[in-house]
C-alpha cells in the first residue's frame, strides 16, 4: 500500500483524497526605508498557505467537506487543520497542525443529472493565522 496524504479539518478526517495539494510557506515581513533610500526588511514570522482541491465530487462529498470547514471556531473564524508537511517528509511525523482561516474557495459544476449536481472541482485555500 502506498503513501497517502490525509487532512483533518476541525476534528473531521476528510475521507476523499485530494486531487491537488499545495503547501507554501510565506514570510511575514516589516520594512522601513532610511532617508538615504536604503530599505531594511525584518522577517517577523513564516506562515503556511494550503491549497487543496478535490475533483469529481457528488453533492454528498461536497457537503461533507464544507460541513467540516463550517465547524470552525465561530468567534475567531479559525479552522484547526492537520496537514501533510513536505518539510517533514520521510520523518516519523510527516504531519503538522495549525490554525488557519479560509482565504479563498471556488467550485465548478461538471454536470447536472435530474436533481443531482456533480462537481468538477472544489478548491479551498487556507492561510495560517
Amino acid at each position: 500500500m502506498g503513501r497517502e496524504i490525509n487532512f483533518t479539518i476541525n476534528g473531521t478526517v476528510i475521507a476523499r483524497k485530494p486531487s491537488r495539494y499545495s503547501l507554501t510557506f510565506e514570510d511575514v515581513t516589516e520594512s522601513n526605508r532610511t532617508a538615504d533610500g536604503t530599505t531594511y526588511v525584518s522577517r517577523l514570522s513564516t506562515k503556511a498557505v494550503i491549497e487543496i482541491a478535490w475533483s469529481m465530487l457528488s453533492d454528498e462529498d461536497m457537503n461533507s467537506i464544507l460541513a467540516a470547514v463550517n465547524r470552525r471556531n465561530a468567534e475567531t473564524e479559525v479552522n484547526k487543520i492537520i496537514y501533510f508537511d513536505f518539510t517533514k517528509s520521510g520523518t516519523e511525523s510527516e504531519y503538522a497542525s495549525g490554525n488557519f482561516f479560509v482565504d479563498g474557495r471556488s467550485a465548478s459544476v461538471s454536470h447536472i443529472d435530474g436533481d443531482t449536481i456533480y462537481w468538477a472541482e472544489l478548491a479551498l485555500r487556507f492561510r495560517e493565522q
